[in-house]
């Protein structure tokens, strides 16, 4: 039997905004392997794809890593809905960005376009 052990931000914390609360911060398999989460509020710029740590932010930037892998994923989300908006895939050690992916949605929260650091994109018509 493999055991796995999970610690998440508390929800019985007066100071934790709602969208933070329940979200995972570390996890330790049964393997031995640690994934460490990490969420900052902020702003976000969808134009320059840059976050800037702002305790009042209408956004989350949420980053994930695992003693499994050298590789890190950066996500921000906004905190009101938790619609991804920009999900980057870093190397760990030196922060340097491998792959992204941006998103767009319309008023009604429906995805309208994913564009993709390849060049490609996902277009939804509604």
């Amino acid at each position: 039997m493999r055991s796995f052990i999970c610690q998440t931000v508390s929800t019985r914390s007066n100071g934790v905004p709602d969208a933070f609360r329940d979200l995972p911060l570390l996890e330790i398999t049964g393997d031995g392997v640690t994934n460490s989460h990490a969420y900052t509020p902020g702003g976000y710029d969808p134009a320059a794809r840059a976050f800037t740590a702002d305790p009042g932010g209408a956004f989350i930037r949420a980053v994930s890593a695992s003693s499994a892998s050298p590789l890190a994923e950066v996500r921000i989300t906004d905190a009101a809905h938790g619609r991804l908006l920009l999900r980057e895939t870093r190397h760990a050690a030196t922060d340097s960005p491998l792959a992204w992916e941006t998103s767009a949605y319309d008023e009604k929260g429906r995805l309208l376009r994913t564009e993709f650091s390849d060049g490609t994109a996902l277009t939804n018509t509604y």
